[in-house]
């Protein structure tokens, strides 16, 4: 037998104990999981509250991260921006959101609208599509994605900037 056979033999042999190894790994873990929740029957073992389904879905508030809106301000590193953002506690037909099957029945649309001015930072790693920051004017649209919700914040550092339309 020459070397490079040796070589073949003992690397496929390595490989298989490798498939072996990971395959047992991956078993483990899946049998715990079935342990916990209750196997393939899908009967949950362990009670749920509906608490912890609170937790686990925060209010729409703390989770939307982009806006749209226009420029009333530009200095050195921020835009002021002006938001129109949706009233989520103010529907405007309160019997379709009462009827409504499950939220995707439902669009932005459907709520009261409020104005707040969102004072947007630019970082170094904030990226600009379509239009330079040196390029935005005020009174242009543009669409943020920040670091933070502009229901919960008035300052937020953006991620992306877009721009959208020019300055009526």
């Amino acid at each position: 037998m020459t070397k490079f056979e040796k070589i073949i033999i003992i690397t496929v042999c390595a490989l298989a104990l490798v498939v072996l190894i990971s395959g047992a790994i991956i078993f483990r873990q899946l049998k715990d999981i079935n342990a916990r929740t209750g196997g393939a029957s899908g009967a949950i073992q362990q009670p749920v509250s509906q608490d912890s389904i609170k937790k686990k879905n925060p209010p729409l508030e703390e989770i939307i991260k982009q806006f749209t809106g226009t420029i009333e301000k530009i200095s050195e590193n921020e835009l002021t921006v002006d938001v129109e953002l949706a009233d989520f506690s103010k529907p405007k037909n309160s019997e379709k959101s009462t009827n409504a099957n499950s939220p995707q029945d439902q669009s932005a649309n459907d709520f009261e609208k409020f104005n707040k001015q969102i004072t947007v930072k630019i970082s170094g790693e904030t990226m600009f599509a379509l239009k330079r920051f040196s390029d935005l004017k005020t009174g242009d649209a543009i669409s943020v994605i920040s670091d933070k919700s502009p229901y919960s914040e008035s300052v937020l550092t953006a991620g992306n900037i877009i721009y959208l339309s020019p300055a009526r």
